[in-house]
């Protein structure tokens, strides 16, 4: 670690330590949860008065209660599942990646063997362990297992179960109101669609109002053998896409689909919505829609600004002749559109009809291609 104080550091340099202490703070994560195990096997808190380790933890530091029972949380379930404890403590996966894989594989759906579980376990550590790669993902991935082999003992996905959720609104000091809660994915999207509406960045003027976007394969959304039959190179998912709360289950956009508008968008066979051009300036709604499927929000590498706050760049600019189609027009943030205006980034659409970004030199001297972000039902 470098001794130097954080003006004496040039820009490599600051990076350079911040990654440094990003893996040391894993290693002390992990030691943390490590010891939280070894308390576990002993009565180290006997006669102290708490009844257990996270209330001990709340009342012997500033962390708050939600972390403390987290962290004591992760320390139970990597008891359970040592393959996934090796993967987080090696630095593989992060803590909260490494909770969503263990509690599967700990209540995984009920016609699952336990070789079935072993494979799952795997792939859903390989694709933890990736960069830029976030919990919505590893989410979509187990909503896919889960639509494969049934649903869960206990029915109702954890994120969908409206009788968890809680919701206070409380007049605080000096008139301020405080705001708390813990909502299913459905209500929590349409509470951050509500409240985007009124948030910055504000979207360009042919964006789409503010609603509740569900993406889903025609095939996942019937039961009807003669309708999936009709759909031989449509693929099965086994979840469904929201903007801003990420993969549902297929049962619940279902629900969801008994009272919305229903817009068809053809995908082609890498899942990417076909080719409607138009020889307007702007991107039309059922273009933004399709752009939304496509690249799920900001298409630049490791952003997550949402569609909805979303600009439709034009790849070959207008006034040079780009048109207005999909092969042309990628969805980019206020941030990273600027970017793509005023430096030396390149995009390009790939043979797979999706992104792929080129760095300029001073980043990248080789201009190694970088893919753009691409949600799960587009893969």
């Amino acid at each position: 670690m470098d001794s130097r104080d954080a003006w004496q550091l040039d820009g490599e340099g600051l990076k350079g330590e911040v990654l440094d202490l990003v893996r040391v703070r894993h290693e002390l994560q992990s030691r943390l949860v490590l010891l939280i195990v070894e308390m576990f096997s002993r009565e180290v808190l006997g006669g102290r008065g708490f009844r257990a380790i996270a209330q001990w933890l709340h009342g012997s530091t500033n962390l708050e209660i939600g972390e403390c029972s987290l962290l004591v949380g992760l320390a139970r379930l990597l008891m359970l599942e040592p393959v996934v404890a090796d993967a987080f403590h090696r630095g593989d996966v992060d803590a909260l990646k490494a909770r969503q894989v263990a509690s599967f594989c700990q209540h995984p759906p009920k016609n699952m063997t336990l070789a079935d579980v072993d494979k799952a376990r795997g792939i859903l550590l390989g694709l933890a362990s990736k960069n830029i790669v976030d919990c919505d993902a590893v989410r979509a991935a187990i909503r896919r297992i889960e639509k494969q082999y049934g649903k869960r003992e206990d029915g109702v996905p954890v994120g969908e179960d409206s009788e968890r959720n809680e919701f206070y609104a409380s007049k605080g000091l000096y008139g301020r109101v405080t705001v708390k809660g813990d909502l299913d994915a459905v209500n929590g999207a349409r509470l951050i669609t509500l409240l985007s509406s009124l948030s910055a960045p504000t979207p360009e003027k042919d964006g789409v109002k503010p609603h509740i976007t569900v993406t889903a394969s025609a095939k996942d959304m019937t039961d009807l053998k003669v309708l999936k039959d009709l759909l031989p190179s449509t693929e099965e998912l086994g979840f469904a896409w929201t903007d801003w709360v990420g993969p549902i289950s297929i049962d619940t956009a279902r629900m969801l689909a008994c009272d919305c508008t229903v817009t068809r968008i053809l995908l082609d066979e890498n899942g990417v919505p076909l080719d409607c051009g138009k020889e307007a300036r702007t991107a039309t709604v059922p273009q933004r829609r399709a752009l939304a499927v496509r690249d799920g929000g900001c298409a630049f590498p490791g952003c997550g600004t949402p569609s909805g706050w979303c600009d439709a760049h034009h790849i070959v600019h207008w006034n040079d002749g780009g048109p207005t189609d999909l092969d042309n027009l990628i969805l980019l943030c206020g941030h990273h559109h600027r970017t793509m205006h005023h430096t030396e980034w390149r995009v390009e659409i790939g043979p797979d009809r999706k992104s792929v970004f080129y760095p300029p030199m001073s980043i990248d001297p080789y201009q190694q291609p970088i893919g753009g972000n691409s949600p799960p039902t587009a893969a």
